[in-house]
């Protein structure tokens, strides 16, 4: 396994179990205070907190109960510093 692959890895083992164990503060910790993420039901989260936050909604209401298993897939450099994952 590539040490990038490795990184990536083990960011998506921590979003996975914090996933199963629906802890959204947990989900949050890998995101930066400036980070995007765009949900399935394409809202637009900005920063760590709102992202914990978002996700501890659905942990509470429409996902509760429920566990994901990730997968990496691929891993691949596009910048400096910048990968882009396959999960």
């Amino acid at each position: 396994m590539t040490d990038d692959r490795a990184a990536v890895a083990t960011i998506v083992q921590e979003l996975e179990a914090s996933w199963n164990a629906a802890d959204g503060a947990r989900f949050g910790v890998p995101f930066t205070d400036d980070a995007d993420f765009v949900t399935i039901r394409a809202e637009h989260l900005r920063g760590r907190e709102a992202i914990a936050r978002g996700h501890q909604g659905i942990f509470d209401s429409i996902y509760k109960g429920s566990t994901v298993g990730y997968e990496v897939v691929g891993v691949r450099p596009i910048a400096p510093g910048v990968l882009v994952a396959h999960v």
